[in-house]
């Protein structure tokens, strides 16, 4: 660009304009992440598997990121926590009812979205002929037909091994075959659109939940729960942020932090199940999971060993919010710029959420975990846990040099496989010559070969000396 353009960037305008502020107050930040971090180079397998799965590496690779600057592992309740046993609960009858309820429709979201996964495989597995819906109709009635005559779980394996589908998706089959097939038919027309208009009816549902109040708790992401701001018995120390209450007349929680807590639902269900929502929302473990939930765990398709699905959906919301702006009265087909200030940059929109309720960036004391390597993820947690990380190098450092040996290991069995291969086609391929040397002289007809004096004395006796000649000269060296 030319110089004029350069000018005219933020950066060099007024000091006071807002983007001029935002970026100095990004690039702040960035140093002050790589302050704060603590940095363990040996950890155990168990930490850095939670680490390699961190809210910091989905949100990365979700909203297309370089480098996050706030923690994203978060969760917005209408109700308090209070502590028991070191872990932050519910305790009241009516936020007991209330946690359930909120769990039931994040749920249900998380249950839509991967029905409308489903359905885009199915529709991609038809082909993109004109009467792909009379194909799939055709197609479907034989898999419930199927599923009568057949248990459900059985046919539902053979309909994912026809769309080229994994199996964690047996359970949202199963439900879509209950269904029956004019909801099928709706979500194989129109996969998105069906689909948004289900989950803005299970997100006003959620909304209503929260009509009286708002708290954004951090969450642990070693353990998977919230946690607050520590008291530390000083007037003079205003640091009691956390939890946050949030504005309900801005409509923050929709527009913004909502993304965040269903990534968080994804990525902590993955691992643990209908649990790791339990301890998110704050139920009590004598709680144990709620008998509503049950049906919800057909959405949770969601694996430790790919974490690439999270991605996907939360992609999938965010196509889903901007087709629901599109469809607004006043947007006129396209994006207004009220519209696009609610649906693109999250991760701009968080940090200056954060900006604003914590400027001194104490996130509820939590820390920033990391080996300290380029580009590595990176998770937030408790100072208990990170003290127990760093009383782990013992462990972690016997671990690496079993991983190590380990791999020494396969590389020599390798080599001895590599080389008896090698022998064995040495053997066959000098077998072969001598096949052909013999078949040679056999050829050469009846006539005795001719023998020359040096071959072969007649009347001659082998003496000592010259067997061991004979000896020496065949012999391997």
């Amino acid at each position: 660009p030319d110089m004029e353009a350069v000018l005219k960037h933020p950066f060099f305008g007024p000091s006071s304009s807002i983007d001029a502020q935002n970026i100095l107050e990004r690039h702040e930040e960035e140093q002050l992440i790589v302050e704060e971090t603590v940095v363990i180079k040996r950890m155990t397998t168990d930490t850095r598997r939670k680490i390699e799965r961190c809210m910091e590496r989905q949100c990365k690779i979700i909203f297309d990121e370089d480098k996050v600057v706030v923690p994203t592992c978060i969760i917005v309740v209408p109700y308090k926590l209070d502590q028991e046993d070191n872990t932050l609960v519910v305790k009241s009858e009516s936020a007991l009812g209330l946690a359930v309820e909120v769990g039931e429709y994040l749920l249900e979201i998380n249950n839509i979205t991967a029905k409308l996964s489903l359905f885009l495989m199915m529709k991609r597995s038809l082909g993109a002929g004109k009467n792909q819906t009379a194909i799939f109709k055709t197609k479907f009635k034989s898999w419930m037909k199927r599923s009568k005559s057949e248990s459900p779980e059985r046919a539902s394996t053979e309909i994912l091994k026809e769309v080229g589908c994994g199996k964690e998706y047996i359970d949202t089959c199963v439900t879509v075959l209950a269904e029956g097939e004019i909801q099928a038919l709706q979500f194989v027309s129109d996969p998105m659109t069906t689909a948004r208009k289900s989950i803005k009816r299970k997100m006003d549902a959620l909304m209503q939940c929260y009509q009286t109040t708002q708290n954004l708790y951090l969450v642990d992401e070693m353990n998977g729960v919230p946690v607050r701001s520590e008291d530390r018995g000083n007037d003079d120390f205003d640091e009691l942020v956390y939890p946050l209450t949030v504005d309900r007349s801005t409509d923050t929680l929709k527009s913004l932090l909502l993304p965040f807590i269903n990534i968080a639902v994804m990525k902590l269900t993955a691992a643990e199940g209908l649990p790791a929502l339990a301890k998110l929302l704050g139920l009590p473990k004598s709680y144990g999971v709620p008998g509503s939930w049950k049906n919800g765990k057909a959405g949770l398709v969601h694996r430790p060993d790919k974490p690439s699905s999270i991605a996907e959906f939360a992609v999938l919301h965010e196509v889903m919010r901007r087709q629901e702006h599109t469809t607004m009265p006043g947007s006129f087909g396209g994006l207004t710029q009220k519209d696009v200030a609610q649906t693109g940059d999250e991760m701009g929109r968080l940090e200056d959420f954060f900006r604003n309720f914590d400027p001194v960036r104490t996130f509820a004391d939590l820390h920033r975990v990391s080996d300290g390597k380029e580009g590595s993820p990176a998770i937030w947690t408790t100072e208990t846990e990170v003290t127990r990380i760093q009383s782990e190098l013992e462990l972690a450092s016997a671990e690496y040099k079993l991983r190590e040996l380990k791999k020494e290991w396969i590389k020599r069995q390798k080599m001895q496989e590599e080389i008896q291969s090698l022998t064995n086609q040495v053997d066959r391929l000098q077998g072969k010559t001598g096949t052909r040397r013999k078949t040679s002289a056999n050829k050469s007809g009846d006539k005795a070969p001719s023998r020359t004096p040096s071959t072969r004395l007649p009347n001659s006796t082998t003496t000592p000396a010259s067997a061991e000649l004979h000896n020496g000269i065949n012999s391997n060296p």
